[in-house]
């Protein structure tokens, strides 16, 4: 895939959830998602205080452990333009392992980007 195209919009002042899963049952992913913070609402289907390992604060990167699910919200506020999402696992990153998306007047209704 192209790591310059564009894989979702989403709309600016808007608030989202995104569910990132990882489903390689033998790697983390540290994945960094630039420009806008978030929280961590579920992992696993658990709320974050019952994780030690992770801070309910703001954050911009999370790191997928194996074989979780992470719910994740958002609010986009004052900023227009285009952002990359990566993994910092650094075999991950010389291998382009990230994607583009950004932020407009108008959103898309891709759900599965």
């Amino acid at each position: 895939m192209d790591c310059n195209e564009i894989r979702f919009t989403v709309q600016q002042n808007s608030v989202e959830k995104w569910i990132l899963q990882n489903d390689s049952g033998g790697r983390q992913h540290p994945i960094h998602i630039h420009f806008e913070e978030f929280q961590t609402l579920l992992i696993n289907g658990q709320a974050p205080s019952s994780s030690p390992l992770v801070q309910t604060g703001r954050k911009d990167a999370i790191r997928l452990e194996f074989d979780t699910q992470v719910t994740l919200f958002f609010r986009f506020r004052d900023f227009l333009g285009r952002y990359p999402m990566h993994c910092h696992n650094t075999v991950h990153e010389d291998h382009a392992m990230m994607l583009r998306w950004e932020i407009a007047p108008v959103g898309d209704t891709k759900t599965n980007p």
